[in-house]
């Protein structure tokens, strides 16, 4: 069974999220909400952690993540920089790659799978080293989530190499790092568009 924390959980619309859940994934997931706020769950919904601040909801939940007592840590109605700063606690020791990075998971109605977009929230302009790790964080993420092979779309403004433009410089180099790299297609650069096309 999958323990989920939520911290800033205890909110209508993760309430919602959380029935969904547990609809879905029947004894498959337990939720744990870390608040400030009163709990308008149940017992039968979700474990409930009281606390007078945000700083310390986020720590609570980092110190149960460091101590095995939840698998996951979700972001509810909480600052992402509090968050971030109990993740980053030296004392707790979650962070165990070189570089942090940010994996949406994107649902589109015209395309039957999930799509996995990162980094739109945390790394603003990556080195191609930075960059190499935020890719290996992306296929982790979509082999945890059963993708054995998943294909990594490095997205420039164009699909084709200009030495003129860094993103395409950038998404070159880190294709050509995982080109003898056998658990995921990674190619670059690539546009928007034309993945969308090529869906």
């Amino acid at each position: 069974m999958n323990k989920i924390g939520i911290v800033g959980g205890s909110q209508d619309e993760i309430k919602e999220f959380v029935k969904k859940a547990q609809e879905k994934y029947k004894n498959k997931l337990e939720f744990h909400i870390f608040d400030t706020a009163p709990d308008i769950g149940s017992k039968d919904l979700w474990t409930y952690y009281h606390y007078e601040s945000p700083e310390e909801m986020a720590l609570a939940a980092v110190k149960k993540a460091h101590n095995k007592e939840i698998d996951i840590i979700v972001k509810g109605i909480v600052s992402t920089h509090l968050l971030l700063k109990a993740v980053l606690n030296k004392e707790y020791s979650l962070k165990e790659q070189d570089v942090l990075s940010h994996v949406a998971v994107v649902e589109l109605p015209d395309i039957e799978r999930k799509l996995l977009l990162t980094d739109a929230a945390m790394n603003i302009e990556p080195t191609t080293e930075q960059l190499i790790n935020i890719t290996n964080n992306a296929m982790k993420a979509a082999h945890n989530m059963g993708k054995n092979h998943p294909k990594i779309a490095l997205l420039s403004s164009a699909e084709n190499y200009n030495p003129k433009m860094p993103s395409s410089v950038l998404a070159k180099e880190v294709t050509d790092h995982f080109a003898e790299n056998n658990q995921a297609i990674v190619n670059g650069p690539l546009s928007l568009d034309w993945c969308a096309v090529r869906q």
